[in-house]
């Protein structure tokens, strides 16, 4: 019986495994040009103070041990910044962000975009640079957050027309 049992219980933990949250499956928003699929909204970095950040400037900042840790499901040793853009017209836009090499591998930062209804998309794209192109429409803000892993992390972001 405890066998069966302890089978049983393998298979349950297997598949609620499979279904955690993290980069895996698309959803309908916001509609990524490039970078991974987008996910479902509540699933990603918590909402936290953000920079106001307009198309064409280029930001410089950095991520350090005193700025909060803001997505535990995908790194709880991460630590953020967050930037929100408001579209002043509809369109696409491209969110880039860089920083100084050497790559770290998974240590490299991450970018994240969180459209207003809370759906999230991350950019896979490899150092030196990572690049994620999204559909704005006038007078919604976006989220744009950047994680560090090894403190601290300078690094350039920018908004542009695409």
């Amino acid at each position: 019986m405890f066998r069966y049992l302890a089978a049983a219980l393998t298979a349950v933990i297997s598949v609620a495994a499979c279904g955690s949250q993290t980069p895996t499956a698309p959803s309908a928003n916001p509609q990524p040009v490039s970078g991974s699929p987008a996910q479902p909204a509540g699933s990603g970095p918590a909402p936290i103070s953000g920079t106001p950040i307009v198309t064409g400037a280029l930001i410089r900042g950095i991520v350090g041990p005193g700025d909060p840790e803001c997505f535990p499901n995908w790194d709880a040793s991460g630590h953020c910044r967050q930037f929100d853009f408001t579209a002043s017209s509809d369109g696409t836009f491209r969110a880039t962000l860089k920083w100084d090499g050497p790559s770290r591998g998974l240590y490299d930062p991450e970018l994240f975009l969180i459209s207003p209804d809370g759906a999230w998309d991350y950019s896979d794209d490899p150092w030196p640079e990572r690049r994620l192109s999204f559909h704005g429409s006038t007078g919604q803000t976006y989220r744009l957050v950047v994680i560090g892993y090894q403190s601290p992390l300078a690094f350039e972001i920018v908004v542009e027309v695409h």
